[in-house]
């Protein structure tokens, strides 16, 4: 059987949610399962009942809700009498008895008119939606509560119109139909449209008789005339044929176009028309089952009466009878329309465009990336060779600073070590630098004093003045009391100073040792007070008690020396001659 590419491509969706419904039921964790029964008037593979079995999975399997569906076929184009009903519903009896259904969805005019006969006796209470029936009335189910649906309206008079559109020649119309039930009801109605084209057209009917008859009668028709095929799957011998099989029978005996009103014969011989489609008719009714399901009454939900049927033609009939697109109804869908090689392969050229435009622009980000990368590396070199000079230039400033540092510090060494006076560097407390002449002055040989805290130069009861006087950043010479590494005390005088040393500040401590100036300063006190002396040999009383000559008394608590001569007085009183105590002056200086 040959299905359009539309039709394959529902075909494999269909079968793709199929294939994903088990591991959608899994996502729904805890939900309740709603169960559906669809019952099929005719045989699965026949192309009607094919395209409702897909229109209603495509529906149901794209819902919200996990649904778990039965299908049953009654194959009454093949079998259909009275005893095969009555076991068909002692089947159905027995099999559901026990099964909990929510919605039933039957297709076709024998499964509808099925159910209103049984469904009080085999599924009572529960809700029906029906597709596919011809000629419905309100009257069917206006004493059943439980019954709602789409109605099947085939559009023979447009599929009429349009062919007398293609064919301004027309003059004749030759009918094929069978004697089923169906066949019967669709006769029905050709004939009621026949009035309306009162003596323009002749309408001729082609039924029971044997297949090979009707291959005869629509082999030698009139050139203006045509073929409308109702159906005609049951011939006056008792044969049985596929909608599919004797659409292509009769359309390849035709030697005139042969129309009709249902997408199932599309693919088969036929030109087209007004295509009433067995999909349209499953999505519209498994819609109609969801609302049940999610809580509506059946009773509420009005029938559908009209049918989304459109315009479709074959391409490959058209090009075989010469019929022009342009005679065509407006906004009519052709199939098997010849392609070009783009349309052919549409996706795989996208694809390749897609993948070619992104490879070029990736080429040309690279290329831009190329030449930036050029001319950053350029101007890298550049400013490598300028900075090979800064660093260079530097690198002799930093040499000349060095060595002019080094010589500035041997400078400050020479001159430290040199000094009589004691200095010390401290920072932030400790001692950092100390001259030869503090590190003598304290007791503190080879550097030893080097990290220690500065204020361990002085004695424990002056630290805290000391320490005050740093604080407030005192920096007037002050006389304090030093300590020595021996623990020994002596005067000193103190004067600091903050400056910036090796890049850091510092405080620079100038220290002299004040143990002889205070000791003269006493002799001198000594010497500024009143001394017993004697009025008659001068000698001087010590404190001691003993009598002193003023030379020896002096010298000893002093620096100075005595010389001894005569003062001219004594010299006139003593000698009376003045020569005399010259020329005694002079013996005695050279004496010296």
């Amino acid at each position: 059987m040959k299905n359009s590419p539309c039709q394959s491509i529902q075909w494999l969706y269909s079968l793709v949610l199929l294939m994903l419904f088990p591991f959608a039921s899994l996502a729904a964790d805890g939900a309740e399962i709603k169960n559906v029964l669809i019952i099929h008037s005719y045989h699965r593979g026949l192309g009607w009942t094919d395209s409702v079995a897909r229109g209603i999975d495509e529906i149901l399997f794209q819902s919200d809700v996990q649904i778990e569906t039965f299908t049953e076929y009654m194959d009454t184009k093949r079998i259909f009498h009275q005893k095969y009903l009555d076991d068909l519903t002692l089947f159905l009896k027995d099999k559901y008895a026990k099964r909990k259904l929510d919605v039933i969805i039957s297709s076709d005019d024998h499964a509808f008119q099925f159910l209103l006969n049984h469904h009080e006796d085999i599924f009572s209470g529960i809700p029906v939606v029906f597709c596919g029936v011809n000629y419905f009335k309100d009257e069917f189910i206006s004493s059943t509560p439980y019954f709602t649906g789409v109605v099947e309206s085939f559009s023979i008079q447009g599929t009429i119109e349009a062919a007398l559109a293609i064919h301004p020649e027309l003059k004749k119309i030759y009918s094929v139909v069978d004697q089923t039930v169906s066949g019967k009801a669709t006769l029905k109605s050709m004939k009621s449209i026949i009035p309306k084209y009162g003596n323009k057209i002749k309408f001729i009917t082609i039924t029971d008789m044997d297949m090979t008859g009707v291959m005869n009668e629509v082999g030698h028709l009139p050139t203006d005339s045509m073929v409308f095929l109702c159906a005609f799957t049951s011939d006056k011998s008792g044969n049985t044929f596929s909608l599919e099989r004797s659409a292509d029978l009769i359309t390849m005996a035709s030697n005139r176009p042969v129309y009709s009103s249902w997408d199932f014969f599309l693919n088969h011989g036929i030109v087209g028309g007004m295509m009433t489609t067995g999909f349209s008719q499953g999505t519209t009714a498994a819609e109609l089952a969801l609302q049940i399901i999610h809580g509506e009454n059946p009773r509420d939900i009005p029938v559908v009466k009209k049918s989304p049927n459109h315009y479709i033609f074959d391409y490959t009939v058209l090009e075989k009878f010469d019929i022009p697109m342009e005679n065509l109804p407006a906004g009519s869908t052709i199939i098997n329309r010849p392609h070009s090689f783009y349309e052919d392969h549409k996706p795989a050229m996208w694809s390749i465009l897609a993948s070619f435009a992104v490879l070029l622009g990736f080429i040309v980000l690279l290329s831009v990336n190329i030449l930036r990368r050029r001319r950053i590396e350029k101007e890298l070199v550049k400013h490598r060779d300028h900075l090979e000079e800064l660093v260079q230039e530097r690198t002799c400033e930093l040499t000349d600073s060095n060595k002019a540092l080094k010589d500035s510090e041997e400078r400050y060494r020479c001159l430290s070590d040199a000094s009589l006076e004691g200095i010390v560097i401290s920072a932030q407390g400790s001692v950092i630098e100390v001259n030869n002449a503090a590190a003598e002055m304290f007791g503190y040989p080879d550097q030893e004093a080097l990290g220690m805290e500065s204020t361990r130069f002085i004695a424990q009861d002056r630290r805290e003045e000391v320490q005050n006087k740093i604080l407030s950043g005192f920096d007037k010479a002050y006389e304090t009391v030093g300590l020595k590494k021996d623990g020994s005390q002596f005067p000193i005088e103190v004067q600091s100073r903050v400056f910036s040393y090796k890049g850091i500040p510092v405080r620079g401590t100038a220290i002299r040792d004040l143990t002889r100036q205070k000791k003269a300063e006493e002799e001198i006190k000594e010497l500024r007070g009143l001394l017993p002396i004697c009025s008659n040999c001068k000698k001087i009383r010590d404190e001691k008690g003993y009598w002193n000559q003023l030379e020896t008394y002096i010298e000893k608590r002093s620096d100075a020396a005595f010389s001894h001569g005569l003062c001219p007085e004594c010299s006139d009183k003593f000698y009376g001659n003045e020569a005399w105590y010259k020329k005694a002056k002079k013996k005695q200086e050279n004496q010296r």
